[in-house]
């Protein structure tokens, strides 16, 4: 049930997260539409990342090990992007420990253009004040046709700047807060 890919015919890596264990999020059947939906676009990988159990957790710290997909194995802050799929609060703190595992910097005001942009959807993205300093981007409304349209215009600009990725993700109500002040841009809806 995984889709392994060439790595020289991918253009745009997407560490696709479930912030919770395998067990839980391989049961999420939103996970498993998009992981497909993804998958289906040329050039483009999507893998999928969980949050591993204690054990593993600290073993990984233990041996100074990143967090990986589960695909290529290889770590997740080598991707273009990290996108968190947020079902439940419950699971904030998992964001948290996945960004650390991974050795990204938690606040998106840290990270650079040497990170991957990290992109919140789901329900708990509704009000997404809570953990926004963590995030790049929040898609309010996530679906299948969204995640095609944005990875197809991110396509173009991941050379660019981070700045430039989020610029043309006004595809449908995006809330970001990478400049640092909410104002009238941070809602934008197509």
């Amino acid at each position: 049930n995984e889709i392994i890919k060439d790595p020289a015919d991918v253009r745009v890596n997407i560490a696709f997260c479930f912030p919770d264990t395998y067990e839980i999020g391989m049961s999420n059947v939103g996970m498993r539409i998009l992981y497909g939906v993804m998958n289906e676009m040329p050039g483009v990988w999507c893998q999928r990342v969980f949050t591993p159990w204690a054990d593993m957790e600290e073993a990984m710290r233990k041996h100074d090990l990143p967090l990986w997909a589960l695909e290529s194995r290889r770590p997740v802050k080598e991707f273009d992007m990290i996108a968190f799929t947020i079902g439940y609060e419950m699971c904030y703190t998992n964001i948290l420990q996945v960004l650390d595992l991974a050795q990204i910097p938690m606040l998106s005001r840290d990270r650079t253009e040497e990170h991957p942009i990290v992109i919140g959807g789901g329900p708990c993205t509704y009000n997404p004040e809570p953990i926004a300093d963590f995030f790049d981007i929040f898609y309010i409304v996530i679906s299948a046709i969204i995640c095609l349209v944005f990875i197809g215009r991110l396509e173009g600009v991941r050379e660019g700047s981070i700045f430039a990725a989020v610029a043309v993700g006004n595809i449908i109500k995006v809330y970001n807060r990478i400049y640092g002040k909410i104002t009238e841009r941070d809602f934008e809806y197509v």
